[in-house]
């Protein structure tokens, strides 16, 4: 008797643990991608303040004074705009790694499933 009410208890579960489980291969497969954003956003990054270097390095002259001012600017607004992604990817990974945690938390035998 004993056996076929834990039969029945995992039965109850088995949505609840399925449920729990496709969450959270969601959201680890969601985490990875946020991390690939980062990774792209630090390239471009990099890739922004070596044109902003590169400007500051070139001579100024009457002919391209304005094309550097308006250069150097829109990089320094490019640099802010790809800090500010990376932000906002690092606090989607954090989200995400809270969602799984609060999963296992409530579902523990999601762990060893996925």
């Amino acid at each position: 008797m004993e056996t076929n009410r834990a039969k029945m208890s995992h039965n109850r579960k088995s949505p609840e643990l399925a449920s729990a489980i496709s969450a959270i291969r969601d959201l680890t497969a969601a985490k990875a991608e946020a991390e690939a954003q980062i990774a792209n956003c630090l390239m471009s990054l990099a890739t922004e303040k070596a044109m902003l270097d590169s400007l500051l390095d070139d001579p100024k002259t009457l002919a391209n004074k304005q094309y550097l001012k308006a250069a150097k600017k829109a990089c320094r607004v490019g640099i802010e705009a790809w800090n500010l992604s990376i932000a906002a990817f690092q606090n989607d990974v954090q989200t995400y790694k809270a969602e799984i945690d609060a999963i296992l938390k409530r579902t523990p035998e999601a762990r060893r499933d996925h």
